[in-house]
């Protein structure tokens, strides 16, 4: 019985031999398959006939990153003063939705926010032209803390344009 048990024994453990063969594998649990050489472009991968290693390719030409096609947009820098004036488009062009619109009367009150600070601008009608126009706004920075007016409205305008 002790005979068959080492048999069997021997039997497995050689076996374990030939399946790391099989699967490719060194004794010390390298892979027997190799790259193309640093100087070899990755087309010129193939299998030498002087000996049975096999050189594998990647999947592509990492060096073949595209580029981005298009540059980020530059945003022009605008003080918000220049707010004062403006017919609802022509701030939504600018600034793009607001977050929230509210009814205020006489005015309707367009909200913006970002990350440390919010911008209201107050729309009021103007009689001669029959259209809503900003008559004012107001900077407001995080927890009561002053934000410059410049680097608040340049946020907000950052977060529609993307960049």
């Amino acid at each position: 019985m002790k005979r068959l048990v080492l048999i069997a024994a021997s039997v497995l453990l050689a076996s374990c031999g030939a399946l790391t063969d099989m699967a490719g594998l060194r004794d010390d649990g390298s892979s027997t398959e190799k790259w193309p050489d640093v100087g070899q472009k990755p087309g010129d991968a193939r299998k030498r006939s002087s000996d049975s290693e096999v050189y594998l390719r990647p999947p592509h030409d990492l060096r073949a990153v595209p580029k981005p096609k298009t540059k980020p947009r530059k945003v022009k820098r605008i003080k918000p003063k220049t707010l004062v004036g403006m017919t609802r488009e022509q701030v939504k062009t600018l600034i793009g939705d607001p977050v929230t619109i509210a009814d205020r009367p006489p005015a309707t009150v367009w909200s913006y926010r970002t990350t440390g600070c919010a911008l209201e601008v107050f729309f009021y009608l103007d009689v001669a032209s029959k259209k809503f126009r900003a008559l004012t706004y107001e900077l407001k920075g995080d927890k009561g803390v002053r934000i410059a007016p410049n680097l608040c409205l340049g946020k907000i305008r950052a977060v529609r344009y993307g960049s």
